[in-house]
């Protein structure tokens, strides 16, 4: 090569540098082109940067046509850049075909097509080979893989069913190790602990149930965009637990900076108060366990309208989303215990619509059938529960009014997973102990002239778990609040409270609640008594869980479940739960976890007090724009945890500027303060700039 020439080609790297670090990918285009158009002057290690620069560009343009146009002339080379415009383009079986697990960009987009394939477990796998390879992930890509993961492990659980997944469990120790710092995987293990296990406490001292309020804090007020999702998720983990009272300013979103998919959540969740919002069919974004709960709401707010042809219907859409796929009534479809759990679900409701038409028996044979199918499968944890389902059901249609007798031995005949559950252990318990009270009030009756006064009368029911009665004797019989002259009566106007929350009255319960509480001389035992009155929650916990009176069955088909907005997967979505404490009172609980957490880890030996970790320097700036980040190297890895979103990141900055962002090092005297013109009040302009990418969900 003569001088000239390479003077030539050395000024258009130079002049390609530039236009690359300064994001004008039009000119990349042009001096990429432009430099292989002189393909055999350059040194091959020079040809594969700058056709890799040029793919980038083309990526960062959405000009995937001509990405993929360069993977079929050179099949072999760039394959992660060319699947990704395939990926990009909605082409998953091409790229799960042709996708290895080589790079880590190609496990992404062979997970992810996976997912968008409906393979979720072969998804779920490639993230856990990924996870299991320690030594090529560091913090910030093990955050992103669980990220993903999660994102798609969702789509595979069952509601109300509690999940030990160690994949979950992997994710939750991930955030107990780094606590403040990854708020979208808070967002998707919060999501996943409210639709799988039990509903987070605003009490509870540890943060490891309240994930989403910590993905809130993480956040930001400002950022309204990512506050939507976990608002809705917020107000539908009341409802799916039953924790809060629902009313249309709670669940009034406002939607109009958030998603296409999240507005349909939102939707949903007001159409569980007024079920004229309930859009006809579900959002094509939704994933496969949102679609199942949005027709099984359909189908149930079909059935309390009596529309038991529409509810029929919408059970069949829902049949149609197992994995089986079939619209037989005998089940031979069902493949999975996800299918069979709902399938049990359907079956339940169909017989209620069956009694409803005058057809009890039928609606009887169907569950008995259903009952001697199930318990053919192989034992789980999900069969359990579907199969206990059934059973609670069936007895209430055969026989409503149950005896203490006939309840317990119901219970006993539960799978033995369910009995060890702590709710029938205390249930047995209760029942035992109003078979004792009664034996012991039938054999006094006949000697015992004395009878016993209406209040009396009103704490015995309450004790049977007859609340209904009890709470007319109450309301008749106790005086008002104001007027009471013992703390007995008081207390009695507690057990009032109990007994209006047990049926479902919230409100009512919450108002008398806050009357009685100040006037309590003894707010946690009651004088006249040598049992504990239940106010907090430790003491809760050892209290028997409250029964179902004799009028009505032992659980409910008529309750609703509110679609939850998708785990994100690309780094977006995160909130908080409305709570009634004020900001310095937030702030000290705050600062004692804060307290408790660093005493653990100095117990554990992580952290010493002597010798803190010393700030970020480069906290101020953008995480893709941070060392650490550019030291990955110039490809798609910096962009988002979606899957490498949008093309690689630019050069490094000189490190002198970064040391000037460093207000500590000025005041000692180590960096002189920049003489230039301040840029305070000037406004940057974002045209023509890259949007940040974000994953499909």
């Amino acid at each position: 090569m003569n001088r000239p020439e390479e003077s030539s080609i050395l000024t258009s790297i130079q002049e390609l540098v530039i236009a690359y670090e300064n994001e004008n990918f039009s000119l990349v285009i042009e001096k990429c082109n432009n430099l292989l158009k002189r393909k055999k002057s350059l040194d091959s290690p020079i040809v594969d940067a700058v056709e890799r620069l040029l793919l980038q560009s083309y990526l960062q343009r959405k000009d995937y046509g001509n990405v993929r146009e360069y993977g079929r002339k050179f099949p072999q080379q760039h394959r992660d850049l060319v699947l990704y415009a395939h990926y990009r383009q909605e082409e998953y079986d091409v790229v799960s075909q042709q996708a290895s697990k080589n790079t880590t960009l190609e496990q992404h987009l062979l997970a992810q097509s996976y997912y968008h394939l409906n393979q979720v477990n072969p998804s779920i796998r490639v993230y856990q080979e990924m996870l299991n390879d320690d030594e090529s992930l560091d913090v910030e890509r093990r955050m992103e893989v669980l990220t993903n993961a999660l994102s798609v492990f969702c789509t595979t659980v069952v509601p109300y069913v509690k999940n030990e997944s160690p994949l979950l469990k992997q994710a939750q120790d991930f955030l107990e190790d780094h606590p403040d710092t990854y708020g979208d995987l808070s967002f998707n293990v919060g999501t996943v602990q409210c639709l799988t296990g039990y509903p987070p406490s605003s009490s509870s001292s540890s943060s490891s149930n309240l994930w989403l309020e910590v993905a809130k804090d993480l956040c930001g007020d400002d950022n309204v965009e990512d506050l939507i999702p976990i608002e809705i998720n917020t107000q539908w983990s009341q409802q799916f637990w039953h924790t809060g009272t629902m009313n249309n300013d709670s669940l009034n979103y406002d939607t109009e900076q958030g998603s296409a998919p999240q507005k349909a959540v939102a939707q949903i969740n007001q159409a569980l108060i007024d079920h004229r919002l309930l859009p006809t069919q579900p959002n094509p974004k939704w994933n496969s366990i949102q679609i199942q709960l949005y027709w099984y709401n359909r189908a149930v707010q079909q059935y309390q309208s009596q529309q038991y042809v529409q509810c029929t219907e919408s059970c069949q859409s829902l049949r149609k989303t197992f994995v089986g796929n079939h619209n037989k009534r005998n089940s031979k479809g069902l493949t999975s215990s996800n299918d069979w759990w709902w399938q049990c679900r359907l079956d339940v409701l169909l017989a209620y619509v069956q009694k409803d038409q005058g057809k009890v028996d039928a609606g009887i044979t169907r569950l008995e059938e259903r009952l001697r199918e199930i318990q053919k499968q192989e034992c789980n944890n999900i069969i359990d529960h579907a199969t206990a389902y059934i059973q609670l059901h069936l007895q209430a249609l055969q026989s409503p009014n149950l005896s203490y007798e006939g309840k317990k031995t119901l219970l006993k005949s539960l799978p033995s997973s369910i009995q060890s559950k702590p709710a029938v252990i205390l249930t047995l318990e209760a029942l035992d102990k109003a078979i004792q009270t009664s034996a012991v009030t039938a054999s006094s009756s006949g000697t015992s002239s004395t009878k016993r006064s209406p209040i009396d009368e009103a704490n015995v029911l309450f004790d049977q778990g007859q609340y209904m009665e009890a709470i007319k004797l109450y309301e008749e019989y106790l005086p008002s609040p104001e007027s009471c002259t013992e703390q007995k009566q008081l207390f009695d106007h507690l057990k009032h409270v109990q007994a209006l929350a047990f049926i479902g009255k919230y409100e009512a319960s919450s108002e008398l609640m806050e009357i009685v509480t100040p006037l309590l001389e003894y707010p946690m035992e009651d004088p006249s008594s040598s049992s504990m009155t239940m106010l907090k929650g430790e003491s809760l916990e050892n209290k028997a869980l409250p029964r179902t009176s004799s009028s009505s069955s032992s659980t409910s088909t008529k309750t609703l479940s509110a679609v939850v907005v998708p785990p994100n997967g690309n780094g977006g979505s995160m909130g908080e739960m409305k709570s009634k404490r004020t900001k310095e009172q937030m702030l000290r609980e705050r600062a004692r976890q804060k307290e408790i957490y660093l005493k653990s880890l100095e117990e554990k030996g992580i952290y010493n007090p002597n010798q803190p970790i010393k700030p970020d320097p480069e906290r101020w700036i953008p995480k893709h724009e941070r060392n650490r980040a550019r030291r990955r190297g110039q490809n798609m890895n910096s962009r988002s945890a979606q899957g490498y979103g949008g093309g690689g990141g630019g050069l490094s900055q000189n490190q002198a500027d970064i040391q000037k962002l460093d207000a500590a090092a000025r005041r000692a005297g180590h960096v002189q303060p920049s003489t230039g013109p301040s840029t305070a009040n000037l406004k940057v302009s974002s045209a023509g700039g890259p949007r940040k990418a974000r994953g499909r969900r």
